[in-house]
């Protein structure tokens, strides 16, 4: 019932949004997505209401922290995969009604890239999009909401006890 009541408010908002400007194109500009390679990555934040994953590079090798436990490379591949092909597309609001699209504080997942000490990515994940396609998303301190390509959200509500490397 709550999946199809988001489905169906992020359709009507759309259609709104249509109507609103009467077919003419909307006339804004995405966010610059800085690239990022797959080796910058040495650590990885990523945060939910209840619960924080912090993920360092060492030696070659990926570690949950806190606790120091080998995390699966596979499940990493996927999560360093999703944070380096971040590809925003559309501009879905512009509103801070943010629940509808499930990047309020209670179901936003944070996700933060580093180098070293240095910050070289950070979005927020919300809910996938009506199209099944596409995700909700914020981009660092922009209060936007966009439309990242592909859905991914799956992949960041993961658990340590799930990442762990445990073969």
């Amino acid at each position: 019932m709550k999946k199809n009541y988001i489905f169906f408010t992020a359709v009507i908002f759309t259609m709104g949004l249509y109507l609103a400007h009467n077919g003419k194109p909307v006339d804004y500009n995405l966010p610059d997505i800085p690239a990022v390679k797959a080796a910058e990555i040495t650590g990885i934040v990523i945060e939910k209401a209840d619960s924080n994953l912090t993920l360092r590079k060492n030696r070659g090798s990926w570690y949950i922290f806190p606790g120091g436990y080998p995390a699966d490379r596979q499940k990493v591949a996927g999560i360093i995969n999703t944070i380096r092909d971040l590809d925003i597309v559309m501009l879905i609001s512009e509103s801070d009604n943010y629940v509808i699209f499930g990047l309020d504080d209670r179901n936003r997942i944070t996700v933060r890239a580093y180098n070293g000490d240095t910050l070289i990515r950070e979005f927020e994940v919300g809910n996938t999009g009506p199209s099944r396609a596409h995700t909700f998303v914020r981009i660092g301190n922009d209060r936007r909401i966009y439309y990242a390509n592909r859905t991914f959200r799956n992949i960041f509500e993961i658990t340590a006890d799930r990442l762990r490397d445990k073969g």
